[in-house]
């Protein structure tokens, strides 16, 4: 499928894709096929992240969120938003992998502290990722690391994120973090 022209290769992406939401399991061993390269247009790779989100299962969910760790440090903004994105949704559809996600999210979050759009979504990933499991993993070090970040955050749905995180765990920061200072600086912005 590579040698064809790029508007073929969509129109087949495509239609794997709505094969692949009707018989999620079909193609589930061929994840490598859908790993995308830089040189590739975008509309593809957005395309191929989509498929790779649909074809997550416990046994190549580790794969997938490898190959999607790497994305997210992508110099194209919406290709690393969109890849940070399907982190978060993996840990919604496989449960088993929602501390790795967690462990990919930070390790994207600390690779890329000058990146405001990698920042952002991950601020919103993480808050979906511990809503969902709340009493999962030891939260405190990354919402502690997003609280850090609330001064460079300026989109309104990470702020919001973070916020939610620092009211919902302020418990296990009260030795870390000072809750009021922070809503101080965000009552400044």
């Amino acid at each position: 499928m590579l040698s064809q022209p790029p508007e073929i290769q969509y129109i087949a992406l495509r239609n794997v894709h709505f094969l692949v939401e009707k018989q999620p399991l079909l193609l589930r061993n061929e994840i490598k096929h859908f790993f995308s390269s830089g040189d590739e247009l975008h509309y593809i790779r957005t395309e191929k992240l989509d498929i790779l989100t649909k074809l997550v299962t416990k046994k190549n969910a580790d794969a997938i969120l490898r190959e999607l760790h790497e994305y997210g440090k992508d110099i194209d903004d919406d290709i690393a938003r969109k890849a940070i994105k399907c982190i978060g949704q993996i840990a919604s559809l496989v449960d088993v992998a929602a501390d790795r996600t967690i462990k990919y999210l930070m390790d994207i979050v600390n690779a890329a502290s000058q990146q405001m759009h990698i920042q952002h979504e991950a601020a919103i990933s993480l808050s979906e990722i511990l809503r969902k499991y709340p009493q999962k993993f030891g939260v405190a070090s990354c919402v502690k690391t997003m609280v850090g970040k609330i001064k460079i955050l300026s989109e309104g749905a990470s702020r919001a994120a973070v916020i939610w995180m620092l009211g919902e765990y302020s418990e296990k920061l009260k030795d870390s973090v000072d809750v009021h200072e922070v809503f101080g600086e965000i009552a400044d912005k």
